[in-house]
């Protein structure tokens, strides 16, 4: 009985030494991972003090051209200026969400489907921190910037489309982006765009404020909303919006009203990035111990290799349901 005993703790032993042991190579790999993500924001530090990305120059050009031209707007010229640096929201949004992920870590290593998980949001920081993503990510406040000099400096985008009054107002590129506001709503069910602090003046250039149903059906062509969604935007955040379309597609439901998505529409507005050098599309990093079988369903059960593949040529794909129009922010994507 004894022996019987003795032979059943090694087996235990053995077993917990197995586990423990893959659970240990999956948290290095996941070190790793974070290394290369590291790695690569400082890379794009690097580029943005260097001013080696295009858009930053060309960002910083219109807010000191704006600022002459309408000195009453220097408060929200600055903030978007904040972007070619630094300090702007979408750097530090990058910096933010790698500290997140590095902090998942330990929990992550323990579950392979949290893991994927994990894997999914390196590879999407990872991209977003690629000097020519972060540069087509400057084109929305790059356009805002455009819009408030009423045609004195050219946009980048090549045709404004047809939109109503409501959603031409300047800033409407940037209803949707975490890094200017959220969604929001009131005591009637109703959701809409709050502003963050410094970028509330925007709000004075609204008839009212943008609620999601009108937005859905009129929003205009911004990058971040036709194909940096994926790279800009954290697990929570992509939470959070897919709760507020589904919330407002229950109400009109309730109201028997039919919901568009407001990346349902083909869309008809040319951007032009021809200046902008080709990007290829990152590898992906993968775990070989993240590929433990799993009862869900759907693309989570794909096996994981352990390698950081080579760039390939994958382009962008619109957010769109229609990929005929005729919009193109060069390569890379969703």
């Amino acid at each position: 009985m004894q022996l019987t005993r003795l032979v059943i703790f090694a087996m235990l032993s053995v077993m917990l030494l197995g586990c423990t042991s893959d659970e240990q190579r999956l948290a290095k790999e996941l070190e790793s991972f974070h290394g290369h993500v590291a790695s690569q924001i400082q890379q794009l530090k690097t580029h943005i003090n260097a001013g080696r990305v295009r858009n930053i120059a060309l960002l910083k050009s219109y807010a000191d051209v704006l600022s002459v031209q309408k000195p009453e707007l220097k408060p929200i010229i600055k903030a978007l200026a904040k972007d070619a640096t630094l300090e702007g929201p979408i750097f530090t949004s990058l910096v933010s969400r790698l500290h997140d992920a590095k902090v998942q870590i330990p929990v992550a290593a323990k579950s392979p489907a949290t893991a994927r998980a994990l894997i999914d949001e390196f590879n999407a920081i990872n991209t977003a921190a690629k000097s020519d993503y972060f540069n087509m990510a400057l084109s929305d406040p790059i356009n805002v910037l455009a819009d408030m000099s009423e045609g004195k400096l050219a946009s980048v985008n090549s045709g404004a489309g047809q939109v109503s009054s409501h959603t031409q107002a300047s800033g409407n590129q940037l209803v949707g982006n975490p890094n200017y506001g959220q969604w929001q709503t009131d005591n009637s069910g109703t959701s809409f765009w709050a502003w963050y602090g410094q970028y509330a003046f925007f709000s004075s250039l609204f008839s009212q404020p943008v609620r999601y149903a009108d937005w859905s059906r009129n929003r205009r062509p911004s990058y971040y909303n036709d194909y940096g969604y994926n790279a800009y935007s954290s697990p929570k955040q992509k939470q959070q919006y897919q709760a507020t379309e589904q919330k407002v597609r229950k109400k009109f439901a309730s109201e028997g009203k039919k919901f568009q998505s407001p990346y349902a529409k083909k869309t008809t507005t040319n951007i032009d990035f021809s200046n902008t050098p080709k990007v290829s599309a990152p590898g992906k990093f993968k775990s070989a111990y993240a590929s433990k079988p799993t009862h869900q369903s759907g693309s989570n059960n794909k096996p994981y290799q352990s390698s950081f593949a080579k760039a390939n040529n994958q382009t962008y794909t619109s957010r769109t349901k229609n990929t005929s129009g005729s919009r193109s922010y060069g390569s890379g994507g969703k």
